[in-house]
């Protein structure tokens, strides 16, 4: 049997015991330890706080000083469009102050425009600063650029819709933004039949009256549609994607705009808002007689033409060549062919008087803000016959401002661009080739002869303010039938596709051609779609009509200087 020794297990015990004391020193020690450092970093905490908080209430103050000063900014665009509308300058200085604090302070800001006059390609732009101040005092500078919208900004613009027109599903088809009105006694008519391809395709605005025209003849509520599928038919994005409302929110521009386009021809600026006068009838550059030495110290105008014309456009890969000739009574003399040169940098002028070359181009890309060569011609008269190829940039228009002297541009075949954004033009191309058409009237022919299908390609303005305001059945694209119903008369041939490749906007809505309600297909006219040119988003033919919207293109803050 095994020994027990008592003096053994004591020495055991003890040496143990001594060993856990130790530990639960070292551990108390520890323990005090985390404690003094966490009431160092709490009082650390405690004592930085307050500074914290009051650099956060100050970053506040400063942020609303941001947001104020961008409200003077936003302040500043809305007062630019509503005095737009009327013509009018901006108003500036600009101020505005919030309701009171509770405790008595107050935010405020106040907007000066820095550059109230510059104007490119016939765009106005303002350079606005605003100063926003929060209710503490603390202030913030902003500075903007704004820039007017462009009518080309639209697919299509309808302002008044004729009777029994109507938009039809499967036969037409918008792209872009659309933007119709219609009043009680001449609804926007909405024709759309199952399963059939989209009408729309973007964002559509119906202002006034409407009425929906459905399958197998159903009209009124029967006609609307209900399902996913229906709305389809009208917009390929769905029924989100069509607005109604009973605002008329599309303003045309002023009378003076008309004006403003014959100066720029006629003598490379707006002018006083009065017509040119030349005198004789013919084509004019430099405010001079296309036959004589007009251009000899370089092209400074666009081509002013006096008198009705006929119009053929010709282009190469280099060269853009306007095809003045006779056309009527009151028209030019004679011939008159203007050719420009983009690789030599020159302008050839041939008439019967023989040839004159000049140094400069008429062409909008050379417009550099001042006084040059600008892309503008404008003829004096009827434009009787317009067909061709465009290079380079240019906006052809003829008078449109009440009374007499309107006058109407007849399209009687294919307009498209030399560099072709549409078909030939592909990446890496990027096509620069822009056209706008300014009339009363825009009249396409329905003659057997046209080419099918036809093509423009072209921004296109039929319309005056004043036809606008009146509801006249003036200022519209049309068929050569006229603005009604003559469309539709069986000795008119059923002409087929009609594709404007750009934008239109007119003030009368007219029938271009006449379908088969029962079928939705087409039996006299043109079928007319409408593809948008999304260059348009940030480019336009030089002083194309604009509206009175305005965007901010740039926007800086300068923090509290």
């Amino acid at each position: 049997m095994p020994s027990f020794h008592i003096a053994s297990y004591r020495d055991t015990v003890l040496t143990t015991l001594r060993h856990r004391t130790g530990q639960r020193g070292i551990a108390l020690i520890t323990a005090l330890f985390i404690i003094v450092i966490m009431l160092i970093l709490v009082g650390s905490l405690l004592d930085s706080m307050p500074q914290e908080l009051r650099a956060v209430s100050y970053t506040g103050y400063d942020n609303r000083a941001l947001y104020v000063a961008d409200a003077g900014i936003q302040g500043m665009t809305l007062s630019v469009e509503e005095r737009s509308a009327l013509g009018l300058a901006p108003v500036s200085p600009l101020s505005y102050s919030y309701p009171p604090e509770t405790d008595g302070t107050q935010a405020h800001y106040l907007v000066t425009t820095l550059d109230a006059g510059t104007v490119y390609n016939g765009v106005q732009y303002y350079a606005v600063q605003s100063l926003g101040y929060s209710p503490q005092g603390d202030r913030r500078r902003v500075r903007a650029v704004l820039q007017q919208g462009c009518f080309c900004g639209y697919n299509y613009v309808g302002k008044s819709n004729a009777p029994g027109n109507y938009f039809v599903a499967n036969l037409m088809q918008f792209n872009g933004p659309v933007y119709l009105e219609g009043s009680a006694a001449n609804p926007v008519n909405i024709q759309w039949y199952n399963n059939a391809a989209a009408l729309f395709m973007d964002n559509v605005t119906v202002a006034g009256a409407y009425a929906w025209f459905g399958p197998n003849g159903s009209t009124g509520s029967a006609a609307q549609p209900k399902s996913v599928a229906d709305w389809a038919t009208i917009d390929s994005q769905g029924q989100g994607k069509v607005a109604f409302t009973g605002a008329n929110t599309v303003k045309f521009p002023p009378m003076s705009q008309s004006a403003m386009l014959a100066n720029e021809a006629f003598q490379g600026n707006a002018g006083s808002g009065s017509f040119p006068a030349p005198g004789a009838n013919g084509v004019y550059i430099n405010q001079q007689p296309a036959a004589a030495d007009a251009c000899s110290g370089g092209v400074a105008s666009g081509i002013y033409v006096q008198g009705n014309v006929n119009v053929n456009m010709v282009s190469t890969a280099s060269t853009q060549t306007f095809i003045f000739s006779p056309s009527a009574s009151g028209s030019i003399p004679g011939p008159v062919a203007v050719s420009l040169n983009f690789t030599n940098n020159t302008t050839s002028i041939l008439t019967s008087s023989g040839l004159v070359t000049c140094p400069g181009v008429p062409n909008g890309s050379s417009n550099n803000g001042s006084n040059s060569a600008n892309g503008a011609v404008f003829v004096n008269g009827d434009i009787n016959q317009l067909s061709g190829s465009v290079n380079g940039q240019y906006t052809i228009g003829v008078p449109d401002a009440g009374g007499s002297n309107n006058h109407n541009v007849n399209l009687t075949g294919n307009i498209t661009y030399q560099h072709d954004p549409l078909t030939t033009c592909k990446a890496p191309c990027v096509s620069t080739d822009e056209l706008g058409i300014v009339a009363n009237d825009a009249i396409v022919s329905t003659s057997s002869s046209m080419p099918v299908p036809l093509t423009i390609e072209a921004a296109v303005f039929a319309g005056n303010q004043g036809e606008v305001n009146s509801k006249s059945s003036d200022g519209t694209f049309m068929t050569d039938q006229g603005n009604g119903s003559g469309v539709c008369k069986s000795t008119v041939n059923k002409n087929g596709s009609l594709l404007i490749y750009g934008s239109l906007v007119n003030n009368y809505i007219s029938p271009l051609g006449c379908f088969d309600p029962s079928s939705g297909n087409l039996t006299h006219g043109w079928a007319d779609n409408y593809k948008y040119d999304t260059r348009f988003n940030y480019g336009q033919p030089p002083f194309f009509p604009n509206t009175n919207n305005y965007t901010i293109i740039s926007w800086k803050d300068y923090g509290n200087t």
